[in-house]
């Protein structure tokens, strides 16, 4: 059987990292690409640069594509809407034309985000494949846009794009900037002794869908096979979890007491509640989530407690 060729962007990604392992299998010859070579299977190759991206795709000749590479707001706090536009709208044409014009019969798995849907229609915060997008910051306007321009190329130049939108990802390896990764770290250091015995938190008022980051990969490999070109599918839990729900379940896998204390001037989250359905992707593959979140969350704690201390402080 001749191994399928997969091209992986944001190699070096939260999601990328997970992707290439799991493609490290029979049946796959995996390459990453990423703004630095992390790996004898990674390429140098800036998302932004359009003349590269069409290099690497003309040299690998992929027959599947996971485009997971993105800016995110964690990663960049200072970004602006020019920043996420380039990276994630620019970024996502100079594939897609790459595709078009070197493997047009690949198939494009586009990773969004459910930050395309910000404020979700329905009172009860779930949200379908079909539900509106009403982005309330540039990052998820930057994800609505790419989600868009997917279904452009496959209507108008008949692509074979799948777009799928992950919820809130976590586990193992789960970058700081995020909410998870943040408790994570300000426990470690208490941990160690490198901050008192107060974990400083932001709005603990809203609710959202986690989801492991090796059950979107289980996801994502399934939807290769299965996933309708042109159709979205929601990669989620299903469940709305309380952020204080979450901090008290990190706050008992420590043995460390710790006190809690908001921050000064907390800006309100903008976004109450966010459920993702995944009836869809169920119906059509049978996947569901299989990692509970607290083994996530003990996933991550385990990942920050072997960050170097200086990166914890």
């Amino acid at each position: 059987m001749t191994a399928r060729r997969a091209l992986v962007t944001g190699a070096a990604g939260f999601l990328g990292t997970h992707l290439l392992k799991r493609l490290d299998s029979p049946g796959w010859q995996a390459t990453g690409i990423g703004r630095q070579v992390t790996s004898p299977n990674t390429l140098a190759c800036d998302i932004t640069d359009a003349s590269r991206v069409a290099e690497v795709v003309s040299q690998t000749l992929p027959d599947v594509i996971f485009h997971a590479a993105a800016l995110m707001p964690a990663a960049a706090s200072s970004a602006t809407a020019d920043d996420f536009l380039r990276v994630n709208v620019g970024g996502t044409l100079n594939l897609l034309e790459a595709v078009r014009n070197f493997v047009p019969h690949a198939r494009v798995m586009l990773v969004t985000s459910s930050a395309m849907y910000g404020i979700a229609e329905a009172a009860d915060g779930v949200i379908h494949e079909e539900s509106t997008l009403r982005p309330v910051n540039s990052y998820g306007m930057s994800k609505a846009t790419q989600h868009l321009i997917g279904y452009q190329f496959y209507a108008q130049y008949k692509l074979d794009v799948v777009r799928v939108c992950p919820f809130n990802l976590i586990g193992y390896g789960l970058p700081k900037g995020l909410v998870a990764s943040d408790f994570a770290a300000q426990i470690v250091a208490i941990e160690r002794g490198q901050q008192e015995a107060i974990i400083r938190v932001g709005d603990l008022s809203g609710k959202r869908d986690f989801l492991d980051v090796q059950d979107a990969v289980s996801a994502l490999v399934s939807l290769v096979e299965a996933g309708r070109a042109g159709e979205s599918y929601n990669l989620a839990s299903a469940q709305a979890v309380p952020i204080i729900e979450l901090l008290h379940d990190m706050l008992s896998m420590s043995k460390a007491a710790i006190e809690v204390q908001p921050r000064p001037n907390i800006v309100k989250n903008a976004v109450p509640i966010q459920i993702g359905a995944h009836d869809k992707l169920t119906a059509l593959t049978g996947w569901t989530p299989q990692i509970a979140l607290k083994q996530s969350l003990s996933d991550v704690l385990a990942y920050w407690r072997t960050v170097k201390i200086k990166e914890n402080a």
